[in-house]
């Protein structure tokens, strides 16, 4: 991993330690050394869609400094989600479209991991109204071969809104959180609720996410 700016480092090394022929080092060592400030690099431009950019970019870092950027693209009117890697040791890595589906999505959000993991989630909306959660991982070097209907209790549901999505990787676990609204027409209650739903990095999500929060209003 890379070492802090400006920090100090003390290195030390015991007769503990043998060489390939199983000799034990003659004496301890030590070193104390601190780490020259950064420079910035030239910039660079993950995407440049002025004619086509849908409006907002999310990024995230892993403990290497390699960067994913995530970007919506406007195309035939539809809202659809990009992503983008930018690795310290070889620069901008080729595009890659996360979905596939003809609805808009809005409210992406992105988590890495310190260990170069990733994950991707977002909302979309169909013809009706409905609000769908959609999440796409980046393990082990590769992204998942679609996306994937994170919340699937919440399909065919008319007239939901869901507030921006949280999301967190970290220990072999990816985490979404979202707060959802749901209007019953009658009579005019509305539905707040707070709804979490958790997998393993490479594991299937659950059917239905769990609600932690929930409250009623009637009018």
């Amino acid at each position: 991993h890379r070492l802090s700016l400006l920090a100090p480092y003390d290195v030390s090394v015991s007769q503990g330690v043998n060489d390939v022929g199983g000799q034990a080092l003659k004496a301890s060592f030590a070193s104390k050394f601190t780490v020259r400030d950064g420079v910035w690099g030239t910039q660079t431009q993950a995407f440049d869609d002025q004619d086509t950019w849908g409006g907002t970019q999310m990024s995230g870092i892993d403990a290497l400094g390699n960067t994913l950027v995530v970007w919506q693209r406007s195309e035939d009117g539809i809202s659809n989600l990009y992503a983008r890697w930018y690795r310290a040791t070889a620069g901008w890595q080729p595009e890659v479209a996360l979905e596939s589906l003809p609805e808009t999505c809005f409210y992406p959000r992105v988590a890495v991991s310190p260990e170069g993991d990733a994950i991707v989630t977002w909302f979309t909306s169909d013809a009706n109204g409905n609000i769908k959660v959609y999440a796409r991982r980046f393990v082990s070097g590769a992204w998942e071969p679609s996306e994937l209907n994170v919340a699937p209790m919440f399909d065919g549901i008319f007239n939901t809104y869901a507030e921006a999505p949280a999301v967190a990787i970290g220990g072999g676990q990816v985490v979404i959180s979202w707060f959802s609204v749901h209007y019953i027409p009658q009579p005019y209650e509305t539905d707040y609720t707070l709804q979490q739903t958790a997998a393993t990095l490479d594991g299937a999500w659950p059917d239905n996410p769990t609600g932690v929060f929930s409250s009623y209003y009637t009018f």
